[in-house]
């Protein structure tokens, strides 16, 4: 089983072309494995977060760009540290969704 969005799938085309047609606004999604962030914006965004190794909060440049969750579609704008590897979904409900296909992805 694949993803229903997925790289590469024509369902994944079809709903880039969908979501510029109908000028959709994005699902905000931060990756960075905390809920106690800063975002900075300084011609680049800046992640101020608690380094829980050093005991104190540092500055992460961060990356931002729009994604489509592959798995139900939804338009997301990701947000991640640069040099860091996530795999972004929409919310929970995908989550969990994902998590029962774990195992079954081609």
């Amino acid at each position: 089983m694949e993803l229903p969005y997925g790289l590469g799938t024509e369902a994944r085309e079809k709903r880039w072309e969908e979501i510029k047609e109908n000028k959709e606004t994005a699902t905000v999604v931060s990756c960075f494995e905390t809920k106690d962030y800063v975002i900075k914006r300084e011609g680049y965004i800046v992640v101020e977060m608690l380094d829980e190794e050093l005991g104190k909060k540092q500055l992460y440049i961060a990356k931002e760009y729009y994604d489509i969750c592959p798995i139900c579609g939804n338009l997301m704008l990701v947000r991640a540290i640069v040099g860091t590897t996530y795999f972004a979904l929409c919310g929970k409900e995908c989550y969990k969704k994902y998590k029962g296909l774990k195992g079954v992805l081609v």
